[in-house]
């Protein structure tokens, strides 16, 4: 593989910007008696960061494709960095909702070039491999964040997180300047950022394999994130097990899911990357059954079941972006910026319907409809996959 040491800092980068959302959650109680704010504006501080997230994927990705990776990277890490710094002295809540949106701006274009530059550097074997290391990056973020705000936060300080983030994002900013290389080919068009964000969004979902990643992308992490956000309550509803008990369930999960980067490599060189997406995916509605199935009965039986749902979809994040790097060459930042939107869409969706469905110490009913909207979206896939899936490019064995 190429330098390793830009993909470290690329995947460090990407976990710089999901942590502004997850390290921020467990201070909320702080933040609303600090501030006198309701529950409402209070949550609003969060939402309004994916929303801000979500939406600038579609304005960054063009501008990437036509103006170059680190001439949209490196302001929009400076604005992080000042929207941090102003969100730890906010003393008013609307103060803190209009930073936080200045934040999520700046935050959306760090996880976007990271996959560009990785889909430019890295080729074959290289590009599989890297994209599940920075998969395993982003995925870990969940896990480790509101128990690091809690550390850090935990003083009666919630500014401290903000800090925390803005000297991390000083970090990543002067690494990303002096280390990682503009990647953009020199033969690609300023006319890509004319074209609207309507017209970007339509030329991904047209495609048949951006569609299958689109679909897959969405539903997979709608899936993860209904799981970890309310896995806390359900241990608590069921087994009365509080948030410090939660590390028991969380380490093995972080383990497995960078094993299962390991294991998504070996399955696409076998299988090829289309066909082992397909496949994992269908094991993934199968491991959502299972745990809904079995997670009430006792707290083994839901370890195991939890386990089992995270390294089946850990198996299928990299193959995700893999196709989509791959299938998109000229316009790859603006595939990535809808493929963005639409999985943060799926991370903000699930938990909000996942409170809607989850009835205190019993996952039956939450876990059916979340496999039935995956399986809907994996049966959808099968029917746009390529009529012979030999033709698609398989770039491991281009290497060999």
């Amino acid at each position: 593989m190429k330098s390793k040491s830009t993909l470290v800092i690329l995947g460090i980068s990407a976990a710089v910007s999901s942590l502004a959302t997850h390290i921020y959650t467990p201070l909320l109680t702080q933040v609303r008696e600090a501030l006198h704010a309701s529950y409402f504006t209070t949550n609003l501080t969060v939402s309004i960061f994916t929303v801000a997230l979500a939406i600038m994927q579609m304005v960054f990705g063009p501008l990437v494709d036509a103006k170059g990776r680190k001439v949209v990277l490196l302001p929009s890490i400076l604005l992080y960095i000042l929207a941090s710094i102003g969100c730890a002295y906010a003393g008013d809540v609307y103060v803190l909702l209009g930073l936080r949106i200045l934040q999520g701006i700046g935050a959306a274009a760090i996880p976007l070039v990271a996959l560009t530059v990785i889909g430019d550097t890295y080729s074959g074997n290289d590009r599989v491999k890297a994209m599940g290391i920075y998969q395993t990056c982003l995925a870990v973020v969940p896990a480790i964040g509101p128990p690091l705000g809690g550390l850090i936060g935990g003083s009666g300080n919630y500014g401290n997180v903000f800090l925390f983030l803005a000297i991390s994002g000083i970090l990543i900013f002067f690494l990303n300047a002096f280390w990682i290389k503009e990647s953009k080919p020199v033969e690609k068009s300023p006319q890509a950022v004319k074209t609207s964000i309507l017209q970007n969004f339509l030329s991904v979902t047209r495609n048949k394999i951006g569609a299958i990643v689109l679909l897959i992308g969405f539903t997979t992490h709608f899936t993860l994130y209904i799981v970890i956000v309310l896995l806390p309550t359900f241990l608590f509803d069921r087994y009365a097990m509080g948030p410090s008990m939660t590390g028991v369930v969380i380490v093995p999960f972080i383990v497995l899911l960078m094993a299962a980067s390991v294991v998504s490599i070996r399955l696409q060189a076998k299988l090829g990357v289309l066909r082992s997406l397909l496949i994992t995916s269908t094991l993934s509605v199968v491991s959502v059954i299972l745990f809904g199935c079995l997670a009430g009965i006792n707290l083994p039986l839901l370890i195991a079941t939890f386990l089992l749902l995270g390294f089946m979809v850990g198996l299928t994040m990299p193959m995700q972006t893999t196709l989509l790097t791959e299938q998109f060459v000229n316009n790859r930042a603006t595939a990535i910026g809808v493929y963005n939107l639409v999985r943060y869409m799926g991370m903000a969706i699930g938990p909000t319907l996942g409170g809607v469905f989850y009835t205190g110490g019993s996952v039956v009913t939450l876990a059916m409809v979340t496999a039935l909207l995956l399986a809907l979206s994996v049966l959808l896939a099968r029917y746009l996959q390529p009529k012979n899936m030999n033709t698609l490019p398989n770039p491991l064995q281009a290497e060999m």
